[in-house]
């Protein structure tokens, strides 16, 4: 059985979260509401899939995701908000999606499909690469970006990096489709790992810069909105689309 925990300092949007959710799962799931003053290093419960408000009234759900994120890496984080304009500032923590309140009934199922698929398959899947002494094993949720240079690759992950001559269409071609996509032509990038984006450079967890060339922009926002359930192209406003300068493509 999978535990949710809905953060929500709305009365009403609150019933009617935990009521949709009842509907979806079920008997597959136990739902708790936390109070939205909870502290996840003090909390009793341990949640699969976690509910937040953006807004909690003086309180921060993206401050509560990202100490969420270091407390329980497993668990699936489902922002929900009747403002989206603060879609931009959720990189900071690491989450499945972010839901519109407005369309909660429609995007729910989804995401919720999403969530389970992710906790299913956490511990996969694998890219192996090929070296002198045998094959190293990397899980691909690991990997933050691939870089290609001088005619290497070099797989940088969470713990390691490796290298190989394998071209970047070629390691794309053996990871998930959907969670990676090139921010530059030498640059293959986990969107999983994203925190911020702007034009002309993108931060990933642990603070590493990319650059993001013209050409690979508007392609890599928009695999980044899908990957993340959001339009990024509607909040051309937000510091997604700060004019920076411009890297040349390579």
């Amino acid at each position: 059985m999978y535990q949710i925990a809905v953060v929500e300092d709305d009365a009403a949007d609150r019933e009617r979260l935990v009521t949709l959710l009842r509907q979806q799962c079920g008997a597959a799931a136990h739902i708790t509401v936390l109070d939205p003053g909870f502290e996840p290093e003090t909390c009793a419960l341990t949640p699969d899939i976690l509910f937040l408000d953006v807004l909690l009234g003086t309180q921060s759900g993206i401050l509560i995701a990202e100490t969420a994120n270091k407390l329980w890496p497993r668990c699936q984080v489902i922002f929900v908000t009747g403002r989206l304009e603060y879609a931009p500032d959720l990189y900071q923590a690491r989450h499945l999606c972010l839901l519109s309140k407005a369309r909660l009934e429609e995007l729910l199922p989804g995401a919720l499909q999403r969530a389970f698929t992710a906790l299913d398959a956490d511990d996969a899947p694998l890219l192996a690469v090929s070296q002198k002494n045998g094959e190293v094993i990397i899980p691909q949720k690991d990997i933050l970006y691939v870089e290609r240079r001088l005619r290497i690759s070099y797989i940088h992950s969470v713990l390691r990096t490796v290298t190989t001559g394998r071209r970047l269409d070629e390691l794309a071609a053996e990871l998930q489709p959907g969670r990676f996509a090139l921010c530059h032509n030498s640059f293959l990038v986990n969107l999983a790992q994203v925190r911020r984006l702007q034009r002309s450079q993108v931060q990933l967890t642990g603070g590493v810069v990319l650059p993001v060339s013209r050409s690979q922009f508007g392609p890599f926002r928009e695999a980044l909105g899908r990957h993340i359930g959001i339009d990024l192209a509607r909040h051309s406003a937000s510091p997604l689309a700060q004019a920076d300068s411009q890297p040349d493509d390579r």
